[in-house]
C-alpha cells in the first residue's frame, strides 16, 4: 500500500509579507525541514520536476512585495497634504476649482483625479448656502437692543453676537 504524503503546514512569514501559494510553500518547507530527495518532494507536492526546480530556484513567489493590487495612485498622500496646506485658512485659495488648485500646487493631473484624491481625505466642494434674510421683527429687536446699550464701549460691543433666529 503506498504511503500517503505527510501534511505540511507552511511556516508563517514576516508581518506585512504575502504568503506563497500553498504548493510552493509546501515544496520549500519540505526542502528546508526534511531530508527527502528533490524527486520525492516533487512527487508529494504533485508537480513536475521542471516546475519543482523552478520553484526551489526562485526566492519567493512572484507576488512577494505586492501588498496592494492595482495601479499606484497618481497623487500620493504627501501631495494631498501639500494641497490641504495650500488651501487652509485662505478664502482666495479655497474658492479655486480643482484644476486651478492642481496647477498652483504643481500637480499634473486632471480635475477629476484631484477631486478624487481630496475626497479620499474628506474634502469636497459645494455651493455656499444662501443666508436667510433678517426678518423685519429681528431688525426691530436689534435696533431696540442697540438703543438700550448705546453707552457701551467698543470692547463690550465686540463681544456681542447677533444670530439670525432669535
Amino acid at each position: 500500500m503506498p504511503s500517503t504524503p505527510d501534511p505540511v503546514i507552511a511556516e508563517p512569514r514576516d508581518c506585512g509579507q504575502e504568503y506563497d501559494t500553498p504548493r510552493k510553500a509546501q515544496i520549500r518547507t519540505l526542502k528546508a525541514c526534511t531530508n527527502l530527495s528533490n524527486a520525492e518532494i516533487f512527487r508529494r507536492a504533485k508537480v513536475p520536476p521542471r516546475t519543482g526546480y523552478r520553484i526551489l530556484k526562485t526566492d519567493s513567489s512572484r507576488r512577494d512585495g505586492k501588498f496592494r493590487p492595482g495601479r499606484p495612485p497618481k497623487i500620493d498622500r504627501d501631495t494631498i497634504e501639500k494641497m490641504v496646506k495650500h488651501i487652509t485658512g485662505r478664502y482666495s485659495k479655497r474658492i479655486l476649482g480643482w484644476e486651478e488648485l492642481g496647477q498652483e500646487c504643481g500637480i499634473d493631473a486632471s480635475s477629476r483625479t484631484i477631486r478624487r484624491a481630496m475626497h479620499s481625505i474628506g474634502y469636497s466642494k459645494c455651493r455656499a448656502c444662501q443666508k436667510a434674510y433678517i426678518s423685519p421683527e429681528n431688525i426691530e429687536k436689534r435696533r431696540i437692543f442697540a438703543e438700550e446699550h448705546g453707552s457701551w464701549q467698543m470692547d463690550r460691543w465686540k463681544q456681542v453676537e447677533f444670530y439670525l433666529f432669535t
